[in-house]
């Protein structure tokens, strides 16, 4: 079975370990991520957006929010996922990428104006082409963090990315850059945000609920709001994306699994026939080399 890259976690190359050095501490990095063919890159539990920059290769989208399997992100591509997603993708051949940390306060507030009508509804993850300008400056970002000192890490970070997003800001139309960072725009983002930064802290609406100080119904209306669902359907696709999660990123048994999730493996397996389209032994074959 192909090895499974997983977004901030993955152990770096000699020529990388220097740069890697640097952000020991910090979540998610600036970082090069190198894919062989069939190994899984995966983005969970980042406390920070991530913009995704697709230098060489290319990769499938195994799953991302219930949606999307089977899209291809072609070399030359950018895209961008929101804090608080799941996204697995395995690589078709081997692959160079490089992430970038992006915060919401980071973008030209005119973008809002330019926002799609929906920011949660299924659609396909938007892809942009990378401009040459773009490419190079995002390149040297990572090459020059070798010669920058420790204590000058988050300074030097900060401005290079005000940089590249003033690039994107010029070199797309409005309303691309508004599709790419669509999630970071939409509406109640405060709310968004810490739902996704706490509902892995229980599984249960009420809990949630008590977690956030909103009161039951107040929370639903906003969950209607903003994800344009209930909190109990938004719950139930969350627990799938984390049983998909730990079939494609652990070697955790079938009962392990439903164990977890207190489920029966006979519900699980039928689960992931009916949700995934697979049984748990053929996900697993799905993605290796």
């Amino acid at each position: 079975m192909g090895r499974r890259t997983e977004q901030g976690k993955n152990h770096p190359t000699a020529e990388d370990s220097k740069t890697n050095d640097f952000n020991a501490k910090k979540e998610p990095p600036l970082e090069r991520v190198r894919l062989e063919a069939g190994e899984v890159l995966s983005q969970v539990g980042n406390s920070s957006s991530t913009l995704y920059f697709l230098l060489k290769g290319s990769l499938q989208v195994i799953h991302i929010s219930n949606q999307n399997n089977g899209q291809v992100i072609s070399e030359g591509s950018l895209f961008f996922i929101p804090v608080g997603e799941k996204f697995h993708a395995h690589a078709m051949q081997p692959a160079t990428l490089l992430s970038c940390p992006v915060e919401r306060f980071q973008l030209p507030t005119k973008l809002k104006q330019y926002c799609p009508a929906s920011t949660a509804t299924a659609s396909p993850l938007f892809i942009l082409p990378i401009r040459h300008l773009i490419e190079e400056e995002a390149c040297s970002m990572l090459n020059a963090l070798p010669a920058i000192r420790p204590d000058a890490y988050s300074t030097y970070l900060s401005h290079k990315i005000s940089i590249l997003l003033i690039l994107i800001e010029h070199l797309y139309a409005p309303e691309e850059i508004a599709s790419l960072f669509a999630p970071l725009l939409g509406r109640n983002l405060d709310f968004r945000e810490k739902v996704l930064k706490n509902y892995s802290n229980t599984m249960r609406v009420k809990d949630l609920s008590t977690i956030l100080h909103i009161p039951p119904s107040t929370l639903n209306r906003k969950f209607k709001e903003t994800f344009q669902m209930s909190a109990k359907e938004w719950f139930t696709n969350k627990r799938r994306e984390d049983i998909l999660h730990d079939i494609l990123q652990t070697e955790l048994s079938i009962v392990e699994i439903a164990d977890k999730y207190e489920l029966t493996p006979n519900y699980l397996m039928k689960l992931c026939k009916d949700d995934f389209g697979m049984t748990l032994t053929e996900l697993r074959h799905s993605t290796s080399i």
